[in-house]
């Protein structure tokens, strides 16, 4: 199967296939991240930030018109398990930043609920793995991307049990 990112509504019917926009966001990001010398995040962040695009509900959005699916929930699930800002960046790329919660949150437009909610039928974006390389954070870049937020976040923030 072939996954598709996006599709020109101008009549001309275009498509981009879905690893193709990882692969250019990514690129973007990090070059856009070599500013303040992050230009692995920003990697990292580009070509994991649409994997919820990989979800039969998304593909039946663009190719059938089907119902609004949300898709940035995986991409935020997936990279916010190693530090919460990735998953504040990702959740909120297209709506914006969003307030964190508390761990109780269920259904409230949190990060905290975004991270708690169950990505299963046809919001299952395991599809992303045949596509995508195996996730691995470098540990070493990890502690860097730390420092800037070590005045703003707890220990606590770093590794919340959602």
């Amino acid at each position: 199967m072939e996954y598709i990112g996006h599709k020109s509504d101008d009549g001309v019917n275009r498509e981009q296939a879905l690893i193709e926009h990882l692969n250019g966001t990514s690129a973007l990001c990090s070059e856009f991240a070599r500013r303040f010398t992050m230009e692995e995040i920003g990697k990292l962040l580009g070509l994991y930030h649409d994997v919820g695009k990989y979800s039969i509900g998304f593909q039946k959005r663009i190719q059938q018109n089907g119902p609004k699916v949300d898709h940035s929930t995986a991409g935020a699930q997936l990279l916010g398990k190693y530090f919460v800002p990735f998953a504040f960046c990702i959740a909120g790329h297209h709506s914006g930043l969003m307030n964190l919660g508390v761990r109780g949150d269920i259904d409230n437009g949190t990060l905290v609920a975004r991270m708690r909610k169950k990505l299963v039928g046809i919001l299952d974006y395991s599809a992303f793995k045949n596509e995508l390389p195996e996730l691995s954070v470098n540990k070493k870049l990890f502690r860097l991307s730390v420092i800037p937020f070590q005045l703003c976040f707890s220990q606590e923030c770093y590794f919340p049990v959602w």
